[in-house]
């Protein structure tokens, strides 16, 4: 059986990518390696002679970095950030901040524009990024407005979405 048979088989078995099935070999087998690493007879430090300075200083920065995350927000915060509220948790600024999006600096061309690229425009999504790509494969765009055409993109999104679109024939 070769390997790209024994890839094929894998995929068909657990119904997944192919790059998945080498990823799942990968962590397989440095699971196998560090368990044989692990247990191997000729090493000369025992498990239980291991020095536990290591893992302590380990668990002193995880607990700092929850301890951090944890911490409230003073009233100097909230005047250099008026997003977040006094008592806010580093944890509530971040879901304030994960949810802005970085809207593009250029136009995107619609003709063309990658899933990734259509995402950064304002009111655009994962789903409405497939809907333009998939209306895109049906009808070719031949000008900005017709992005309306695609469902769920009206006038008002439209205007949203205008300023950082241009429409360019593909080359």
């Amino acid at each position: 059986m070769g390997k790209a048979s024994f890839i094929n088989r894998l995929q068909e078995v657990f119904g997944v990518t192919k790059n998945e099935v080498i990823a799942m070999i990968l962590m397989v087998s440095g699971l196998a390696v560090g368990v044989v690493i692990r247990y191997n007879p000729f090493t000369s430090i025992h498990p239980a002679e291991y020095d536990t300075t290591l893992s302590q200083k380990v668990y002193l920065i995880l607990d700092s970095i929850a301890e951090s995350e944890n911490r409230t927000f003073s009233e100097a915060d909230e005047q250099t950030n008026p997003i977040i509220g006094q008592g806010d948790t580093v944890r509530a600024m971040a879901r304030y901040t994960s949810k802005r999006k970085e809207l593009p600096k250029n136009k995107i061309n619609i003709a063309i524009a990658l899933k990734a690229e259509l995402m950064r425009l304002p009111g655009v999504g994962e789903k409405m990024a497939e809907k333009i790509l998939e209306h895109r494969k049906i009808t070719p765009f031949t000008s900005t407005q017709d992005l309306m055409n695609v469902k769920g993109i009206g006038k008002k999104k439209f205007e949203k979405i205008e300023p950082y679109i241009i429409f360019e024939k593909k080359k």
